[in-house]
């Protein structure tokens, strides 16, 4: 007879308290490979350049050929993408298409939430996030020690110099 284990996950305590992070305290980044069009009607496209590797980037390369992706976004799109400015917060952005989208503060929040789900899906966004709620200045990668960010790998290999 087969017995059934279930494991149970053990849930560490928050040497800092329990705390619920705020999705709308994040702020939007564009990031670096994205470019931003306009149209004739004013909306923007954006098209991120998307690196190759191995077989297909020689093939890309002896054809010419850059492979990107296009997004067009319709007017609340727009709207949305003109606000990002890598300084701004989700709860601002939110606060500033209140009057002229004509939804609620809740409905609005919740689409905004599902749009950048989105373009962070597609690579055209990116979010920079506190990394505790006490400092909401700095953003979570600033105070990553030099292991997590594998720079300590990567030095290590190196000789230093004078040495075989």
């Amino acid at each position: 007879m087969k017995k059934n284990w279930k494991r149970v996950k053990q849930v560490r305590a928050n040497p800092r308290g329990t705390y619920r992070r705020d999705p709308l305290a994040a702020i939007p980044l564009t990031p670096a490979n994205v470019e931003q069009k306009r149209d004739s009607q004013g909306l923007i496209h954006l098209r991120a350049r998307l690196p190759l590797k191995g077989l297909r980037k020689r093939v890309a390369d002896f054809l010419g050929y850059e492979y990107a992706k296009t997004v067009a976004l319709d007017t609340l799109g727009s709207r949305y993408y003109e606000q990002v400015d890598g300084q701004r917060s989700l709860r601002a952005i939110v606060a500033a298409m209140l009057p002229e989208s004509g939804r609620s503060p809740g409905q609005l929040e919740e689409h905004i939430v599902l749009f950048t789900k989105a373009l962070m899906a597609k690579n055209l966004l990116v979010l920079k996030v506190a990394a505790d709620p006490d400092d909401p200045g700095e953003p979570a990668y600033a105070r990553a020690p030099a292991r997590e960010l594998g720079q300590e790998g990567r030095d290590a290999k190196t000789k230093p110099e004078g040495q075989p």
